[in-house]
């Protein structure tokens, strides 16, 4: 059994102040390679997003919850359904491994 020492991610998120007073961040979702892949211009405090930008959280905790969630859940081949008073999920395609991808990976705020 090997250990594998290498920890470092994929994609990590950059917080760049812009601006003359510093009150705006730039946001980059930067590869292993250096490459930008998104960017965003916020005076909000965020923790992570998707390598996509589609969403940027306040929090880690909130990763994967919400409309995030949902996101993931169609791609991996979910409907919502109403059945009974409350919405469920049911298997209603083949999952779409591109989309997941896509909606579930994740760069994290690099610590300063």
């Amino acid at each position: 059994m090997t250990n594998n020492t290498n920890t470092t991610p994929a994609y990590r998120l950059t917080k760049t102040p812009i601006g003359s007073k510093g009150l705006e961040f730039l946001y980059q979702v930067i590869d292993q390679d250096g490459k930008v892949i998104s960017d965003r211009r916020s005076a909000r405090h965020y923790e992570a997003a998707t390598i996509s930008g589609s969403h940027y959280f306040g929090r880690r905790d909130l990763v994967g919850k919400g409309e995030h969630g949902a996101m993931i859940k169609m791609a991996q081949g979910y409907g919502r359904r109403y059945e009974r008073g409350k919405f469920i999920w049911v298997k209603v395609s083949e999952p779409d491994q591109a989309q997941i991808t896509r909606v579930s990976a994740v760069a994290y705020l690099e610590s300063i």
